[in-house]
């Protein structure tokens, strides 16, 4: 894919139709995956790690979401629904981007007011582009097995 298509230049392509509930349900999927992974860090440390859970469950999430954006420009829950986050050319993210896509995913998370923005955002954009990837110019795209 050489750029992610416009839909409303090249309405032929649907690369965005339904992306907002699939981020949804890949949310819901990451999210249990983190937690199992924090239970899994927590039991492995004799259940001392309960004392700096915030900082474990941020650290997990972190590293989680990152590498996979790194790795596969999705991760694990997006991968399963068939969908990934791209620049704006249409290349998948590069590690300082998954970075700092994952850090603004978990900035929004903190603070309520920006995730509300973030999904406005989503509802009105074209793209279903969130504050994040509004910000890094990313967007979320279905894949295609061709």
């Amino acid at each position: 894919m050489s750029a992610y298509p416009n839909p409303t230049t090249d309405p032929d392509m649907d690369h965005f139709t339904g992306v907002n509930s699939k981020r949804l349900v890949a949310f819901f999927i990451d999210t249990i995956a983190i937690i199992l992974l924090i239970t899994v860090t927590v039991v492995l440390t004799f259940f001392i790690g309960l004392i700096f859970l915030p900082m474990i469950a941020l650290g997990i999430s972190f590293t989680y979401r990152a590498y996979y954006l790194t790795k596969h420009s999705a991760t694990p829950g997006m991968r399963l629904l068939g969908m990934q986050i791209r620049y704006e050319n249409g290349q998948t993210l590069d590690g300082k981007t998954a970075m700092l896509h994952t850090g603004g995913f978990l900035l929004s998370c903190a603070l309520p007011i920006l995730q509300l923005v973030s999904i406005v955002l989503m509802l009105l954009d074209e793209k279903n582009r969130g504050l994040t990837d509004h910000i890094l110019g990313t967007c979320a795209v279905k894949t295609y097995n061709d």
